[in-house]
């Protein structure tokens, strides 16, 4: 503490001064420092919580006491695994939270493992294989889609069709947000496998993984986000929704077609699956989206189409 006979002085100059003798003084009657040790003496550094934070298991101190989530006793102060397996869920859960938004509103009940609306919106789902249930249909689909492009059974294209543009709003989007669901899944069992924050392919892909409708694609960028077109782009898998309602019938209806058919060539020589729900048949693909997407959709082996009916 600084003497009262310094501190109570009137003169500034005089009192800075005589402050500064003091702090001189007192300077000197402490003993020095000692000097630091070598580093090969000091004690082993313990872990700060670098681990915790990247989402890892466990992590330990010296000496026993409480997890620092829930209290647990522990051995060791730290974190208790089922504290640890928590927190790294969440992580991942949160990873995926942009893709699982992506989906309409809608449709995301289909993201629920559930899914009790499913056999009842989606009841047969025919393709070039057979026929299937909606939900063996979405397995097997999300498999192939994930698989590397350079395998043979990899899908780069999935063109999900009706019988009439009536029932279009049914199971075909339905149908896709049931495969975006399996992807999604696949993404999150596999991230919660390994030691973080070491990424599986699973779920990079599935972060990825984004829905877009066709009547909103744009290549303005709207504030600070990124255009619709680069988001789609982007995607490791899109669900590129609404394609052929564009409304070709105004020249905003047309830029979108063209922009529809653009993302579709692009996407491929990339090796990016794109899931497509439309009520469109060969024919209209070919009418309106010129540019060889027909070739791609309906003659390539790693493109197929399947047909969606209530009944």
């Amino acid at each position: 503490m600084i003497p009262p006979e310094i501190s109570d002085m009137a003169d500034d100059a005089a009192r800075a001064q005589a402050l500064e003798a003091w702090l001189v003084a007192e300077a000197a009657r402490r003993p020095p420092l000692p000097p630091p040790r070598p580093r090969e003496e000091r004690p082993e550094d313990p872990p700060l919580f670098a681990r915790l934070d990247a989402g890892a298991g466990p992590i330990a101190l010296p000496g026993p006491g409480p997890c620092r989530r829930c209290g647990e006793a522990l051995e060791r102060v730290g974190i208790c695994p089922r504290c640890a397996a928590a927190m790294l869920a969440a992580e991942v859960e949160a990873s995926l939270r942009p893709a699982r938004e992506s989906v309409p509103p809608e449709y995301r009940w289909a993201l629920t493992p559930d899914a009790p609306e499913l056999a009842e919106r989606c009841r047969r789902v025919r393709s070039e294989l057979g026929e299937h249930s909606a939900a063996s249909f979405a397995r097997k689909a999300a498999l192939r889609l994930c698989l590397p492009p350079s395998e043979d059974r990899s899908l780069l294209v999935l063109v999900i069709g009706g019988q009439t543009e009536e029932n279009s709003r049914h199971g075909k989007s339905v149908l896709a947000a049931r495969i975006a669901h399996e992807i999604l899944a696949a993404g999150a069992a596999s991230g919660l496998v390994g030691e973080p924050p070491v990424e599986t392919r699973m779920l990079g892909i599935a972060r990825r993984t984004r829905w877009v409708s066709a009547l909103e694609l744009s290549e303005r960028a709207v504030s600070t986000e990124r255009s619709s077109y680069e988001r789609a782009m982007e995607a490791s898998i899109l669900v590129l929704d609404d394609l052929g309602q564009e409304g070709r019938e105004t020249y905003a209806g047309k830029e979108r077609a063209a922009l529809a058919g653009k993302l579709l060539m692009m996407r491929w020589p990339l090796g990016r699956p794109t899931i497509l729900p439309t009520y469109l048949g060969p024919a209209g693909i070919a009418d309106v989206y010129l540019g060889g997407v027909h070739g791609r959709l309906f003659d390539d082996a790693r493109a197929t189409r399947v047909e969606v009916s209530r009944g």
